[in-house]
């Protein structure tokens, strides 16, 4: 059985900030972001914001989480790698996705601080 601490460091939020860089035709821009992650390792999952969608974590090491890691497939479908460095609290996320000439690549950089779990919300659906 867990102890109340170790139930605790088992989950967690994450509020990660930083900068995101957004590369395409047109060249690069640069603006501050902000995300907040609610992460439960006990159920192996994850939700960012509202939490209106839970996600599998990809990956727990003593070192590093890995939220996501999706290689896209096709012309069309989104590359995307989402990781936490636990030692450091170093976030790095990579967006990629393109059509055609067109390639737009986000690359997210930051920090994250973990906060107490505020849980995973209810929601009243119709089905």
């Amino acid at each position: 059985m867990l102890t109340s601490a170790a139930a605790a460091a088992m989950t967690f939020n994450l509020i990660c900030t930083g900068a995101l860089a957004v590369t395409s035709f047109e060249g690069t821009k640069s603006e501050s972001y902000r995300d907040e992650y609610r992460v439960d390792l006990n159920t192996n999952q994850w939700c960012e914001g509202e939490c209106k969608a839970h996600h599998p974590i990809v990956s727990v090491q003593p070192a590093q989480i890995t939220l996501e890691d999706k290689k896209g497939s096709g012309t069309t479908e989104a590359s995307v790698s989402n990781f936490i460095n636990r030692e450091t609290g170093q976030h790095h996320v990579l967006v990629s996705s393109g059509y055609r000439r067109s390639l737009i690549v986000m690359k997210y950089e930051g920090t994250c601080t973990p906060a107490p779990f505020t849980g995973f919300p209810d929601f009243k659906t119709k089905f």
